[in-house]
């Protein structure tokens, strides 16, 4: 057979696998580039190293991918001895997030908007054990039945609990199938923020930061779109902020201020964002997925 019919019978088949061997070759040519890219901050950390600065490895947004690239940078910093602090500015219940922050060498400190910016220290005792629903808030009335997972009064949840892993999930019902609060308990045991959900939607309306007293400390109202509204922090003096953001720049600064010769290393948009609106020296570092 001449080689123009040979390969006028192969064309079937090579269209399907050229089609099957193009997410491999993206894939390859990802891990290339994310290769390439943490040789450079290897470089760029040992860099800051020798010049005797501190870095600040910047976090923001409730995405798991920005918080597991941060926890990599921080290793890079400890292993190359490098001094480096960790700093991640929103709460998330995922899992992922809580054992990304437990997986911090040691010697480097974490810093937690939601838990270090709280006047008294951020996360309160819940009213009920984590891990456990044996002794929820008292309710009125007798309830009909107890389950591991919540506790049900005719046949409608009063409350329900939802492990995460490290991290515990509270949603709380009054009228209808659709939860009017939800509790945020962190590895700890700690409650360190509730939302208030709308009754109709489901969808978030006010996140409400609690400190070590069970004090809402700070209260954010979140927009339709599901974006950071503006906030109010109470103590220890009312102040409003435009948005969470402007509230945790402020807070960043008060905590650069202490340091004379740094660099952060913000890792996704929202860091970058933060650390322009501090006026910090960073370098923007792309997530890795």
């Amino acid at each position: 057979m001449s080689a123009p019919g040979l390969l006028e019978r192969m064309r079937p088949y090579a269209r399907p696998a050229a089609r099957r061997l193009r997410p491999v070759v993206r894939r390859a040519a990802g891990q290339a580039r994310s290769t390439v890219g943490l040789a450079r901050l290897c470089g760029f950390v040992l860099a800051l190293r020798l010049r005797r600065r501190r870095v600040y490895v910047l976090v923001a947004g409730a995405e798991t991918a920005p918080l597991r690239t941060a926890a990599r940078c921080v290793h890079f910093a400890s292993g190359l001895r490098a001094p480096a602090e960790l700093v991640v500015m929103d709460y998330s219940h995922d899992p992922a997030a809580a054992a990304a922050l437990a997986g911090a060498p040691a010697g480097v400190a974490v810093r937690r908007f939601w838990r270090d910016a709280a006047p008294d220290g951020g996360g309160a005792t819940p009213r009920y054990s984590p891990h456990t629903a044996g002794v929820p808030e008292p309710h009125p009335g007798a309830l009909d039945r107890v389950w591991d997972t919540g506790y049900y009064r005719a046949g409608r949840p009063v409350m329900t609990v939802t492990e995460r892993g490290r991290t515990t999930v509270v949603d709380h019902y009054q009228h209808g199938s659709m939860p009017s609060r939800r509790d945020e308990i962190d590895e700890r045991g700690r409650l360190v923020r509730a939302v208030d959900l709308h009754p109709g939607t489901g969808r978030a309306v006010t996140h409400r930061y609690l400190d070590t007293t069970g004090r809402c400390w700070m209260s954010v109202w979140i927009d339709p779109d599901g974006s950071f509204g503006r906030a109010q922090r109470h103590h220890p003096a009312t102040t409003e902020f435009s948005s969470l953001r402007t509230a945790q720049a402020e807070w960043l600064a008060s905590l650069l201020e202490t340091e004379r010769r740094y660099t952060v290393l913000a890792v996704g948009a929202d860091a970058v964002s933060l650390a322009e609106m501090v006026g910090a020296p960073y370098r923007s570092v792309r997530t890795a997925g």
